[in-house]
């Protein structure tokens, strides 16, 4: 498989253990590993506790055949430490009911709850309950 420049971008801020992702461009296989190693160095400062993630799309974002395999990969991994939960909003896009169904599709498969949101108020009551009964699950509280 060629290697190819990570295209796309992505910055990513915390909120407590929600984990807020700015995506813009289309992502690539590339950007998908440089973005895996980030989020898994900031998921494994949480030493296993409960996280969630929101997703703002500031521009159009499709995934390539090989990002999305990627994708599914990462979110497993994050699964397995500690993820519970998604939120996105696609409202910044101007094609948000393709985006929507690429990615609420890659999410129903690994069996991430999500939540397609318009901001991140909206987002963030949904993501930390998702949290909280995270945390109660596992006998924290």
């Amino acid at each position: 498989m060629r290697d190819f420049e990570p295209h796309g971008d992505y910055r990513i801020e915390t909120d407590g253990r929600i984990f807020k992702v700015c995506v813009e461009g289309t992502a690539n296989r590339e950007l998908m590993e440089v973005y895996a190693r980030d989020m898994d160095a900031r998921v494994d400062e949480l030493r296993g506790q409960p996280f969630a993630q929101y997703l703002d799309y500031v521009s159009d974002a499709l995934l390539i055949d090989e990002s999305i395999i990627r994708l599914k990969e990462s979110l497993a991994e994050r699964m397995a430490k500690g993820m519970c939960a998604i939120a996105f909003n696609l409202t910044k896009i101007t094609a948000p009911s393709v985006t929507s169904a690429q990615i609420s599709a890659i999410y129903d498969e690994v069996g991430l709850p999500w939540l397609q949101v318009e901001d991140y108020q909206d987002a963030r009551s949904w993501l930390q309950a998702r949290i909280a009964d995270a945390d109660r699950a596992a006998g924290r509280s």
